[in-house]
């Protein structure tokens, strides 16, 4: 009798299984594909895409782009203000395919995969004995998205960072490879430059770079109509020249950036005026109430 209790305990648990293991594999395939919100890095641009995709080569891209039914949409770091990458269709990221490609000693140019976050390109030029013309001030953005969006630095004889585009390469909507320059579809080379993403999506760079050199920083504590009165003639006098005006308070700092032979490590302190750190300590400390770094 007991034998039979526990056959027949067996037999209903298996029978309850066979039921239950279906829907728990249907629940998890459900989570599993629903959506996952995206925003950028200030949360003014958001949306519900229905796929999400990070290939590893750009063969995957490829054919990911060439079978894709709805909109495809390429994120790079999520730092631009524009409504570039919201959609409900799929969002292609890059970071995957990152890194230095090669690099000629003759031309000082390098190719870099379009992926690449702008912080992580200094080592590997310098290794390769370049360094960039000319850098934004946020280096969390990817290379490709900084182009798309002519991304800039700081400096009235300097260009934005698609102007040291030599050629590049995209996969267009029909999961084409292109390869661009001044001499190989020059109109293309020319528009994809600046492109918002709507000519493909950038794969590699090959960017215009000169020799490493380095730069010595000043900043100083100002009032408002001083920074005004003095900004044009720093604008010319300076490699690099930008200024924050502090909200509600009346004040900011002048930022410099001139190329210098000192060696590292010759100047102690970045900021000449104390204030500049304590009111970096404050916007810190503030952070999380937004009414009382009004004040």
């Amino acid at each position: 009798m007991i034998k039979r209790r526990s056959v027949l305990a067996a037999l209903v648990a298996a029978a309850a299984g066979s039921q239950l293991v279906p829907r728990v594999l249907a629940a998890a395939d459900a989570a599993a594909v629903r959506p996952i919100p995206w925003r950028n890095w200030s949360g003014s641009q958001q949306c519900l895409p229905a796929a999400r995709s990070a290939p590893a080569t750009v063969a995957e891209l490829q054919e990911l782009i060439a079978s894709a039914k709805g909109t495809v949409r390429a994120v790079g770091a999520g730092h631009s203000f524009t409504p570039l990458v919201p959609t409900d269709g799929t969002i292609v990221s890059l970071s995957r395919i990152s890194g230095l490609v090669s690099h000629d000693s003759q031309t000082r140019q390098a190719t870099l995969w379009a992926g690449s976050r702008l912080g992580d390109i200094g080592q590997p030029l310098e290794d390769a004995g370049q360094a960039l013309v000319n850098m934004p001030d946020i280096d969390e953005q990817t290379l490709a998205g900084c182009l798309a969006t002519a991304t800039h630095g700081t400096g009235a004889g300097i260009g934005c960072m698609s102007t040291f585009i030599e050629g590049l390469q995209l996969v267009d909507a029909r999961g084409d490879l292109v390869d661009c320059d001044a001499n190989n579809n020059p109109e293309l080379f020319q528009a994809a430059k600046v492109s918002l993403g709507a000519l493909g999506v950038i794969t590699q760079v090959r960017l215009q770079n000169v020799a490493p050199y380095r730069l010595r920083r000043e900043t100083v504590w100002r009032s408002f109509e001083e920074m005004l009165e003095l900004a044009d003639s720093m604008a010319e006098q300076h490699r690099n020249f930008e200024f924050y005006y502090i909200p509600f308070s009346g004040m900011g700092f002048t930022d410099v950036h001139d190329i210098t032979s000192e060696p590292l490590g010759s100047t102690e302190k970045i900021d000449s005026n104390e204030s500049v750190h304590d009111l970096k300590l404050a916007r810190d400390w503030l952070q999380g109430s937004p009414k009382l770094r009004e004040l």
